[in-house]
């Protein structure tokens, strides 16, 4: 029996190549490619996860538009400074450095007074900015309340536009991820 060397080496390319011996894993040049790819519960769970937060979004969004439906001019009072750190981390690495810098933000959160059916009343808004100027002391803004709950309240159309559009963008990843879970085999 005489087999070259060679032939073997041309015969394993030619499978691998084809599909052959290694399920495709090898791109013809002999060095293997990444294939490897998201389970599909994985997938399943994303999607669901995307449609879930963009359902509560609209519950959320119709909720205030049902309730809250008086408006009034607040002024604010206070400006609560919030300052988070977070390890500044590569995409690409599985693990945080011992030696890497952490990355502070600071958060501007208004603290805002109110006048209903002459009771004022205070609020700590939740909706905050990482721009100092975005709010000052003594600016009015235009919130809308619950009339039977007046310490209901949100900061109004800006709210529920952006609460529209990250429902329909979630929807919309949910919606690609159910298309990627069919897809995948």
């Amino acid at each position: 029996m005489n087999i070259r060397i060679n032939d073997i080496v041309n015969n394993t390319l030619n499978n691998t190549v084809a599909g052959g011996m290694n399920n495709g894993l090898y791109n013809g040049t002999g060095i293997r490619r990444n294939t490897r790819r998201m389970p599909k519960p994985m997938i399943l769970l994303i999607g669901m996860l995307f449609m879930a937060v963009g359902v509560f979004l609209i519950v959320k969004t119709v909720h205030n538009n049902r309730v809250l439906t008086a408006e009034t001019t607040a002024v604010i009072t206070e400006i609560r400074e919030e300052v988070t750190t977070s390890h500044d981390t590569n995409s690409n690495k599985a693990v945080i450095e011992v030696n890497s810098k952490p990355k502070t933000r600071t958060y501007y959160y208004p603290s805002i007074k109110y006048t209903i059916d002459g009771q004022t009343y205070y609020n700590d808004l939740s909706t905050g900015s990482s721009d100092p100027d975005a709010y000052r002391v003594g600016d009015s803004i235009n919130i809308r309340y619950n009339p039977a709950k007046p310490t209901e309240i949100d900061l109004g159309s800006t709210s529920t536009k952006s609460n529209i559009f990250m429902a329909l963008g979630c929807m919309i990843a949910g919606i690609i991820a159910g298309i990627a879970f069919i897809k995948v085999r």
